[in-house]
This record gives C-alpha cells, sequence and structure tokens, in this order.
C-alpha cells in the first residue's frame, strides 16, 4: 500500500513524468502549488542564476531573485521586463 507522500514522489520521480527531473523550476512550481498556501506571497530566491523558477512563481506570488552574476542578471531582466511580478537583482 502506498502512502500519500510516495505517490508523491513516484509521480514527481517516475520516467512517464521525466520533465520533473528534467526541469527543476517546474518542480520548484509544484511543489509551491501543493505546500505554499494560495494568494500573494513574496518569494526570494538567492542564488537564482537565470530566474528561471520566477516564470513558475510569479503567476500567483511575487518573485525577487538576487544573483552574483551581473550579465545574467541584465540578461535576463530583458527578457522579463513585462513581466510586473518578476524582480531581479544583481547583488552578492
Amino acid at each position: 500500500m502506498k502512502t500519500s507522500s510516495t505517490s508523491y514522489l513516484s509521480k514527481v520521480y517516475s520516467k512517464k513524468n521525466k520533465p520533473f527531473t528534467t526541469y527543476p523550476s517546474k518542480l520548484a512550481g509544484l511543489l509551491l502549488e501543493r505546500f505554499i498556501p494560495p494568494g500573494p506571497l513574496d518569494l526570494l530566491e538567492v542564488g537564482c542564476g537565470t530566474g528561471a523558477n520566477g516564470t513558475y512563481i510569479f503567476k500567483n506570488h511575487h518573485y525577487t531573485g538576487i544573483d552574483i552574476s551581473k550579465e545574467i542578471i541584465n540578461i535576463r531582466k530583458k527578457k522579463f521586463k513585462n513581466f510586473k511580478k518578476i524582480k531581479l537583482i544583481h547583488s552578492d
């Protein structure tokens, strides 16, 4: 008999649902939907890199990503310029 956590893990990590193992951002979005209460929250990711997690988080929440790489932050800021709930900051 499977427990709810076992069936949840098998769903996330099954070969059939391979995108969840290949794309950590999708996994982060799934975990947020399951464990973070609904409603707009302000979420901070330190070491955000490209800010890809923000593309899944911003739908229901405000996302701020901080990273040490000025180049990657500047590139991603251009991509996310129309996303009002995503903010990227260069800082160490």
